[in-house]
């Protein structure tokens, strides 16, 4: 039947959305965006597995040690992380919307939100997950090999982590601090993996900043074009970014680590 269709100039889609432009043009939209944002994640899945084989092969190690000493990995440490982060996120993004309510729209587009969702949800822990594998795994821990001054290793893991992303669109909003913002974010990822002994933290804190970007509230010049529920059309200032970063780092410092607690608790 595909190949009679075919034969006369006619698709599925001109049959499933006849009459209904403006249903098509949403699940167009939609398609297209799911094979941007796959092909975009694509080369995180091969240096996950460059990774792998780095520390299989290579070390002759377990993959797990990358995360943790004892070589496993705690989902509830991971859940802290995450939910208390996109927790954070939330609250600040409310607190600006406060302040310039003009600088947000509602973006929501129910049929093409919901066909992203799972690709969001899918792709996104491999791309936080395998920048967190390279630069809090494997990067820190072979530097922890030359030194154990924390300062040195956050500032000297975060400098590869930040550099990657200078080339995001973000940086036109002002270079020097948006750059000082992805290097303070790397610095406080290595902080929480040295403090807790493990990376479960940072891959949650990670995850639920991406996630929070492409799928609640986003940016037009983001270098992930998606259809986030709210669209913020005017950047913040990138020096307030920075001060809601520290008083964001503070405040789950304070949350997570105070009063002190083990990894097991």
């Amino acid at each position: 039947m595909s190949r009679g269709l075919a034969a006369a100039g006619v698709s599925v889609d001109d049959l499933l959305y006849a009459n209904k432009p403006e249903e098509k043009i949403k699940h167009l939209l939609a398609h297209s965006l799911q094979n941007s944002y796959l092909s975009t994640h694509v080369a995180y899945a091969f240096l996950s597995m460059g990774i792998f084989v780095a520390v299989k092969l290579l070390h002759q190690r377990k993959m797990l040690t990358l995360i943790s000493p004892d070589a496993t990995f705690q989902l509830k440490r991971f859940g802290l992380g995450f939910g208390v982060w996109f927790a954070i996120a939330s609250v600040q993004t409310l607190i600006e919307f406060l302040y310039n309510r003009t600088a947000f729209i509602w973006n929501f587009q129910p049929s093409v939100w919901l066909a992203f969702l799972p690709w969001a949800i899918v792709c996104t822990p491999i791309q936080t997950t395998a920048e967190e594998l390279l630069f809090r795994g494997y990067f820190l821990q072979g530097l922890g090999c030359l030194t154990r001054q924390p300062t040195v290793l956050a500032i000297a893991s975060s400098l590869p982590f930040a550099i990657a992303h200078f080339g995001n669109p973000e940086m036109g909003r002002g270079a020097e601090w948006v750059a000082l913002t992805y290097l303070l974010m790397g610095i406080f990822l290595v902080l929480i993996t040295l403090k807790d002994d493990r990376l479960e933290l940072a891959l949650g804190v990670h995850a639920a900043n991406n996630l929070f970007v492409v799928l609640i509230v986003n940016t037009q010049d983001s270098v992930l074009p998606t259809p986030a529920l709210i669209m913020q059309q005017i950047p913040s200032d990138p020096r307030f970014t920075i001060v809601a970063l520290l008083s964001g780092i503070a405040i789950f410092y304070g949350l997570v680590f105070w009063p002190h607690r083990r990894p097991d608790e």
